[in-house]
C-alpha cells in the first residue's frame, strides 16, 4: 500500500498553526530562550512534526517574517494608506494626516505580537532587517513620496 497523498491545504494549515504557536512563545520568551518543544506544546503537536515543516528554529522565525511581510506589505499596509490618500483629495491636510495616524495605529494593534517578535529579532539578524527594509520600508516610502510630490505639485505643500 502506497503513501496517502498529503493534502496541501491541511499542510498549509498545520504550518500556520506552528507559526502562530511560535509567535506566542517567541513573544513571551524571546527567540533565543524559546525551544521547539515549547512551540510544539503550544501548537498541540509532537516536536518532530515541527521539523517536517521547518528545518530549524530560525526557519520558523523566517516563516513568521514571510507571513508578516505578506500581510503587512499587501492590503494591510499599502492599500489602507492608498485609500486614505485617494479619498483625501481636497481634504484638509491635518484631517488627512490624522486619518493616516489612526489607520497606522489600528494596523499596529492588529499585528502587535507578530511585529514585536520580528522587530526584536531584527536587532540581531541582518537578513530579517533587510527583508523588512526591502519589503516594507521601501514600499511605504515610495507611497509617501508620491503623495508628497503630488501635494507639492498642487501647491498644498511646499
Amino acid at each position: 500500500m502506497g503513501r496517502k497523498p498529503i493534502d496541501e491545504s491541511s499542510s498549509m494549515k498545520r504550518e500556520d498553526e506552528i507559526i502562530q504557536a511560535a509567535v506566542n512563545v517567541f513573544s513571551s520568551k524571546g527567540f533565543s530562550a524559546a525551544t521547539t518543544s515549547e512551540i510544539a506544546k503550544e501548537a498541540g503537536i509532537a516536536e518532530g512534526t515541527i521539523f517536517r515543516y521547518f528545518k530549524t528554529k530560525k526557519d520558523i522565525l523566517h516563516g513568521i517574517l514571510l507571513k508578516l511581510i505578506k500581510t503587512f506589505s499587501g492590503s494591510l499596509v499599502l492599500s489602507g494608506i492608498e485609500k486614505i490618500f485617494h479619498e483625501g483629495e481636497g481634504k484638509d491636510l491635518r484631517k488627512l494626516f490624522k486619518e493616516v495616524v489612526r489607520d497606522r495605529l489600528n494596523v499596529a494593534r492588529s499585528i502587535q505580537p507578530m511585529a514585536q517578535v520580528l522587530l526584536t529579532e531584527a536587532i540581531y539578524h541582518a537578513d530579517i532587517r533587510k527583508a523588512l527594509y526591502d519589503n516594507l520600508y521601501i514600499k511605504a516610502l515610495a507611497l509617501f513620496t508620491a503623495f508628497r510630490n503630488e501635494a507639492v505639485a498642487k501647491g498644498v505643500l511646499r
